[in-house]
Formats: C-alpha cells, sequence, structure tokens
C-alpha cells in the first residue's frame, strides 16, 4: 500500500469517558496501538491528534503528526488537518477507536480503488468508517469544520463499498463500552441519570441549610451533570 496514506483520527474529547480513552488498556494493549498496529503496513501514516501523549508514540514508530490546536471544531476539522498534510494521490481515513477493524479490510478498500470514486465501509446498508478518499476530494475534505464527520464529503456522488463484518463495528462499541463501564473510566446515559437522580435527593434534604458553600457545591454539581447529560 504505497500510495495510500493512512490517517488516523485522534483528537475525539472521549465525552463518555473519565479519562482519554485511546489510553486505556484494553486486552493488554492501549486502545490507540490496535490502530498503530494496523498502521504499520502504509508506508505514510498521519496521525491527527490533540493529545501529547499519543503525538509521541505515533512518533516514536515514525509516524506523521499533525497536532489539532482546536478539536472542540469536531472532526471535519480533524479530517482537513490530515488531508492537508496528505501528500499521496489518495488517503484512507480511519478513526482511532475501533480495535476489531481488520486490516483486511483496510486491503480490500485499496485493492477497489479507481482513483475516482470515495470507497467507503458499510454495515448492513449503514455507511461508516473508515473511508478511502481519492485526490480529487482533497479540496472539498480541505473546508470541513464541523463535526458531522467524512460522510459529507461524498454528496451525491457514486462511491464503492466494502462490507463490515458484525464483529469490527457492533462488537467493537459493545465490548468496548462493557469493558470499561467496570473501570469508573465510562458514563453511560442511565448512569449519569442515576446519579444525576441521587443528587437532587439530596439536594432536597439540604433545601433548608443556610450553609452557602452547599449552595455553591450543589450548584456546581447540578452543572456537571447537566453537561454531561447534554454531551451523551
Amino acid at each position: 500500500m504505497n500510495n495510500i496514506s493512512l490517517i488516523i483520527l485522534a483528537s475525539g474529547f472521549s465525552r463518555r469517558f473519565v479519562s482519554n480513552k485511546l489510553l486505556y488498556a484494553f486486552h493488554g494493549k492501549k486502545l490507540i496501538e490496535y490502530a498503530f498496529d494496523k498502521a504499520s503496513a502504509f508506508l505514510d501514516v498521519i496521525v491527527v491528534t490533540q493529545y501529547m501523549g499519543i503525538k509521541e508514540m505515533a512518533e516514536s514508530l515514525g509516524y506523521h503528526v499533525v497536532m489539532n490546536d482546536h478539536p472542540e471544531y469536531g472532526q471535519g476539522h480533524s479530517i482537513a488537518l490530515g488531508v492537508g498534510a496528505c501528500q499521496n494521490n489518495a488517503c484512507i481515513l480511519m478513526v482511532a477507536d475501533m480495535p476489531y477493524l481488520k486490516l483486511d479490510t483496510l486491503k480490500e478498500m485499496v485493492s477497489i480503488q479507481d482513483g475516482k470514486h470515495i470507497v467507503i465501509c458499510e454495515y448492513n446498508g449503514i455507511l461508516c468508517n473508515p473511508m478511502l478518499l481519492p485526490k480529487r476530494y482533497y479540496g472539498r475534505a480541505k473546508q470541513l469544520c464541523n463535526d458531522k464527520g467524512a460522510k459529507q464529503i461524498i454528496g451525491d456522488d457514486t462511491y464503492l463499498t466494502v462490507s463490515l463484518s458484525e464483529e469490527e463495528l457492533i462488537a467493537t462499541n459493545r465490548k468496548l463500552s462493557l469493558t470499561l463501564i467496570g473501570t469508573n473510566l465510562y458514563c453511560s446515559n442511565s448512569e449519569l441519570f442515576t446519579l444525576f437522580s441521587i443528587w437532587r435527593l439530596t439536594l432536597f434534604f439540604n433545601l433548608f441549610s443556610n450553609s452557602f458553600i452547599l449552595f455553591i457545591f450543589y450548584s456546581t454539581m447540578f452543572l456537571y451533570f447537566q453537561l454531561r447529560l447534554l454531551n451523551q
């Protein structure tokens, strides 16, 4: 895969996690290392990230790192940064949190690409990551600055597809969530709702307290849980 660049998108905020999930050990490896393992099959690898820890790991492997100073602009901005650094005639856009994605899937994407059409993965008719982008689409990709992802690049154009297995997509999300829920690094919607309910009950029993410190504490907790619920 000499003439195809691999762009690893690793700038996400991991909003469901207390810390950066890409650096969490998942079945004996850090989550980001699964992406780096697949990247070894490519001669040109670009890693877009906001995290110094990931930057250091990527550079130790000889990968080109593009620092994302504005991750709040969304995944579209990460894509624009990665494609802007790409010199090859095609690139694969791959998110960093798909440990079960097979290298053979990436190889199949490369094998069917024709230099004209986008190649994108699909599962049961639903388009999903990763995506192979011919150079003719780089201009569109560089203009992205939102959180809608790569599918918006396609527009009304025709495209080629490669099927993902259930293990690669569905099992990845399920197993990752179940593994991390037991580590206190993950907060599901139901867990946040439970915590929020406990907070409201505790506040009820302190309604008649004159403590200014308690007022500040509960106000802060209210804002925290509201923001976490909105960001799920």
